[in-house]
């Protein structure tokens, strides 16, 4: 059986192929495109254009997003707003950050001074495992601490 190949939607007269970006291309700079478009077109893209330009208009978006309104006509209340622009503006297209990777520091205290820990804390490897895993810094400060008490006692 042969693998089916898939096929780009074409993009029809409106210039509008159904994807959001499309969209929101045609929203923005070419409103005899976005008048000819169906309304079934308008409304499914409502939320995230709802989504898009609560970014400048928040207060808006809050009064355009009530159960029970027209989608089609959501849009088209934004449209009025969108057709102030002559092209897709800057701000909807936010970038996200990227997170930093956080690489598993390998804690290695001084044997002595874990077990006077786990002792002062009634504490076993595993809670202590996991007191570092979730908390490391106050955990690790402690340690160290010891060890470094230890160490000027010559324990």
């Amino acid at each position: 059986m042969a693998k089916k190949e898939r096929v780009k939607k074409a993009k029809g007269a409106t210039g509008h192929d159904g994807t959001l970006f499309s969209f929101v291309k045609v929203f923005f700079t070419d409103s005899e495109m976005y008048d000819s478009l169906k309304q079934y077109d308008k409304a499914k893209h409502r939320f995230m254009v709802n989504r898009f330009m609560a970014i400048n208009y928040p207060v808006m978006a809050n009064r355009l997003n009530r159960i029970g309104t027209n989608a089609a006509n959501v849009i088209d209340s934004w449209h009025m707003i969108a057709q102030r622009y002559t092209r897709v503006p800057g701000w909807i297209y936010t970038k996200l950050n990227k997170q930093t990777k956080v690489y598993n520091k390998i804690y290695d205290p001084d044997p002595e001074a874990l077990k006077f820990y786990l002792n002062k804390y009634q504490i076993s490897q595993r809670d202590f495992r996991l007191a570092l895993k979730f908390n490391p810094d106050p955990v690790m400060k402690e340690i160290e601490y010891i060890e470094k008490q230890m160490k000027a006692n010559e324990w």
